[in-house]
């Protein structure tokens, strides 16, 4: 009894306390959020007299494909080691 007293008159604080502030509606390039990312894209599309955008991609592309690699192969050991008694990457 004393506890549903307690979460009632917290209840109705918390519904007093949102009626105390302003109604706000979304920004505008939050509800337009197609056209803000192709902005931002041919922003940075224009950067590419300045820095070498493809062959920085494909750089970072490589570097990825090898992280990707090396950490397959390490979650390999790690499961097979744990089928040899304890060799390997344990």
């Amino acid at each position: 009894m004393i506890t549903h007293l307690f979460f009632a008159a917290l209840g109705r604080l918390a519904t007093w306390l949102i009626g105390l502030l302003p109604t706000w509606s979304l920004p505008s390039w939050v509800s337009d959020t197609a056209s803000t990312v192709t902005g931002w894209l041919s922003g940075v599309g224009s950067l590419g007299y300045f820095v070498p955008l493809g062959p920085l991609a494909a750089c970072m592309a490589l570097i990825f494909a090898a992280f990707a690699i090396g950490f397959t192969i390490r979650v390999f050991r790690i499961g097979y080691s744990m089928f040899t008694g304890g060799g390997g990457a344990a």
